[in-house]
């Protein structure tokens, strides 16, 4: 029997550092078996989301208001840098899912709806008003005819 306050071998301290000692290595090998495997799969995902989704590339270009006065038609040009509204920058990125266009102005959601399978025609969804302008997208509607 042991009395209180006698002393511990010191192969019991030896052994129990040790067991700490595995015990973190083993954790550390958790932790960052977990993080690669989130990594891999993240990246799986956005290839699997990069094919699935069309590119935004399909609607860049000069989108011009139609059935309003040439003077008065509102021109929205999509590419690689964003939203560009009479020659400014008012939204660096926008999203695309093949069926709607959203972007967002401050606090204002933009979303439009494409009226037909080759996005060459949308529609402003959102913000909704009495007056909802459809786009047609410059250069591509037209057919060539060579």
């Amino acid at each position: 029997m042991q009395k209180r306050g006698a002393i511990v071998p010191v192969n019991d301290e030896l052994r129990q550092r040790k067991r700490k000692a595995v015990e973190r290595i083993l954790l550390a090998i958790a932790v960052i078996g977990t993080a690669l495997a989130i990594m891999m799969y993240s990246n799986l995902f956005s290839r699997i989301a990069d094919r699935l989704l069309p590119p935004k590339s399909d609607v860049y270009g000069l989108w011009v208001e139609q059935h309003v006065a040439p003077y008065a038609a509102k021109k929205i040009r999509l590419d690689a840098k964003g939203v560009v509204i009479e020659g400014r920058v008012v939204a660096t990125s926008f999203d695309f899912n093949g069926r709607t266009l959203e972007y967002t102005i401050g606090t204002r959601e933009f979303q439009y709806r494409m009226l037909n399978e080759e996005n060459t025609e949308m529609q402003r969804v959102k913000p909704a008003s009495h007056y909802n302008p459809t786009f047609q997208l410059s250069g591509k509607h037209q057919k060539n005819l060579r």
